[in-house]
């Protein structure tokens, strides 16, 4: 499976329904800042292809995962279709000023909070910066993300190209607050017996970036 959406759509509640479906792990940002820095230059190498008009040499760096969702993977969801043909994409959503405003208190205020602390001590936070820089907030979003028209604008325009570039049998359009029946029914899977997960809300991701910028002043 592979994940067309942009960050904050629920990606991370998409993650963990995955990772029951398949049973294996999904790859997202979460794996990165779970301590896989040493992939931040793959990714970046990865935009670099993709910019230049490709190919991107992804080698073998998906074959430990089931499913790749969330930003930096989505970027690249069309060359991974073309790798791996058999698989599906799933292109979550959500209405565009809330999705701004959930980007924007979360996403976009760590790099706000954090990035001026992420010095030559911490050295593995440099390259997370160097990537999030490089591919989202200068690549993406090309230095405009305050502009909330430009930003949604971006945002909208997206979603559309997936939705163009994609025939139906092979896309979901989905909303995490459908649950398990529609993305059950496109990947041919069962319902779990478990409750859809809900991971990952506004107000723990600010509680966990607080918490982060404050000890950062010890070190």
């Amino acid at each position: 499976v592979i994940g067309a959406g942009c960050g904050r759509t629920g990606t991370t509640s998409l993650k963990a329904a995955l990772e029951i479906l398949y049973g294996g792990e999904c790859h997202h940002m979460d794996t990165i800042k779970a301590g896989h820095f040493d992939q931040c230059p793959v990714f970046e190498k990865f935009w670099e292809q993709q910019q230049a008009g490709g190919p991107i040499d992804f080698g073998n760096f998906y074959e430990d995962y089931t499913s790749a969702i969330d930003f930096p993977s989505s970027f690249f969801y069309k060359e991974l279709l073309e790798k791996y043909p058999n698989a599906k994409v799933v292109l979550t959503v959500r209405d565009s000023n809330k999705w701004y405003k959930s980007t924007l208190d979360t996403l976009y205020y760590s790099k706000q909070k954090l990035f001026h602390l992420w010095i030559t001590k911490f050295g593995n936070m440099l390259l997370f910066k160097s990537m999030l820089m490089k591919l989202i907030w200068n690549g993406h979003y090309e230095s405009k993300f305050e502009d909330k028209a430009f930003a949604i604008q971006r945002y909208e325009k997206w979603n559309a190209e997936v939705k163009a570039t994609l025939p139906a049998e092979k896309l979901l359009v989905f909303e995490v607050a459908q649950g398990w029946e529609p993305l059950c029914k496109f990947l041919g899977k069962p319902i779990p017996d478990v409750p859809f997960p809900n991971v990952n809300d506004s107000k723990s991701f600010i509680e966990e970036i607080d918490f982060a910028a404050n000890m950062s002043w010890w070190f």
